[in-house]
């Protein structure tokens, strides 16, 4: 890959979050930004999602190191913040926001 290619997909790959393209239908996947996951960043990624689609997602998909740089540590979240689904097997480096209900597992 040259270097001129690298660049061009770096830029794809970091985007502020009010750059980020939502479709108007399906999920959302949402990649870490250069500095890293922050609660700022995600609540202006739930604002920007909110914009387009005129409602929050209902479940947001992470890893539980992701969950942890995101949640309000000092309080609550906010109700208008959709249900984690927390797996270690998600990747560290993305959310993935959807219309779907959280799953719930059976034992």
């Amino acid at each position: 890959m040259t270097k001129k290619k690298r660049e061009r997909t770096n830029n794809w790959l970091w985007r502020p979050a009010d750059a980020l393209e939502i479709p108007p239908a399906g999920d959302v996947v949402i990649r870490e930004p250069k500095e890293g996951w922050s609660r700022a960043f995600y609540e202006a990624v739930l604002a920007h999602y909110f914009a387009v689609r005129g409602a929050c997602p209902r479940t947001a998909r992470m890893h539980p190191s992701t969950a942890l740089a995101v949640a309000p540590a000092e309080s609550v979240a906010p109700v208008w913040w959709p249900i984690y689904d927390v797996r270690r097997h998600y990747a560290p480096a993305r959310i993935i926001l959807t219309d779907d209900p959280a799953q719930v597992l059976e034992r």
